[in-house]
């Protein structure tokens, strides 16, 4: 949990769309938020309150494009979903230490993202209508110091991974990565 947040309460958020809503309910959540705020810099499962908040700002969801073949922001928002998602649907409970250190390779965390990513891998037309509702609340919304670009493909055209590119990093290092995934897929 980021444990510098004071309140959720105070959390600049908006109700998730219906569909994701629909989906978070047959887990046990009651409230799905999404968080334009920097106070919460990663998405929550709150197990104690029943409710999934998802960190809308996109400053970093290049790394989702480099590590699970994301191409657009909207898509990486959904797997931020489904992840905490993951969480509620395998009945992770609070902060576990550990968990502080070990990062990714927490387990918990990894089951986490092994449910996001098997849905939607095995759901692939509920995960399209996930992030159509998303991308639509997305149109619609104004991001305070929206820096990121919308899809990898913008990125790459620019010259990123090998120059910096609207709040990314330059990555040069990645750059075949980057070039091996897109011929991929």
């Amino acid at each position: 949990m980021p444990l510098h947040v004071v309140s959720f309460d105070l959390l600049r958020k908006g109700r998730a769309p219906e569909p994701w809503r629909v989906d978070a309910a047959a887990y046990g959540v009651t409230a799905v938020w999404l968080v334009d705020d920097r106070q919460l810099p990663s998405s929550y499962h709150h197990p104690a309150a029943r409710a999934i908040y998802v960190n809308t700002r996109g400053g970093e969801w290049y790394r989702d494009a480099l590590e699970r073949a994301v191409r657009r922001y909207t898509e990486a928002v959904t797997l931020w979903f489904l992840h905490e998602l993951g969480h509620a649907a395998h009945d992770h409970r609070g902060v576990d230490p550990r968990a502080l250190r070990l990062g990714g390779a927490d387990a918990r965390e990894v089951q986490a993202w092994h449910f996001a990513l098997a849905f939607r891998r095995s759901r692939p037309e509920r995960f399209d209508e996930l992030e159509a509702a998303y991308a639509a609340w997305y149109r619609d919304y104004r991001h305070r110091q929206r820096s990121w670009p919308d899809d990898l493909a913008e990125a790459i055209t620019a010259g990123w991974p090998a120059l910096a590119y609207r709040g990314w990093p330059a990555l040069p290092d990645m750059v075949p990565h980057v070039r091996a995934g897109l011929a991929g897929g």
